[in-house]
């Protein structure tokens, strides 16, 4: 496993993963296009895809992933300072 490649995907999306609205159950289209663009900015740092491949199995479901914790945060984040309830 690459941990060059794991620390820069990681990287990759704490600067370009925020809170957006969930993706319908099953589409991961969103994930695949930023999938897209982080292989791209890997291979682009000297990362090869056979380097990527290695350390994820899909980096597309590991975007994804991490795009649901970021609208899971934010979700809990707006609901623990909205008391009205």
């Amino acid at each position: 496993m690459s941990v060059r490649a794991i620390a820069f995907v990681e990287e990759w999306i704490s600067e370009n993963i925020n809170a957006e609205a969930y993706e319908p159950e099953g589409d991961e289209s969103k994930a695949a296009a930023y999938a897209v663009q982080c292989a791209s900015a890997a291979k682009n740092a000297g990362i090869p895809d056979a380097e990527m491949k290695d350390a994820f199995e899909s980096l597309t479901a590991f975007i994804g992933a991490a795009m649901m914790t970021a609208t899971d945060n934010e979700v809990e984040r707006l609901a623990s300072k909205d008391d009205s309830f």
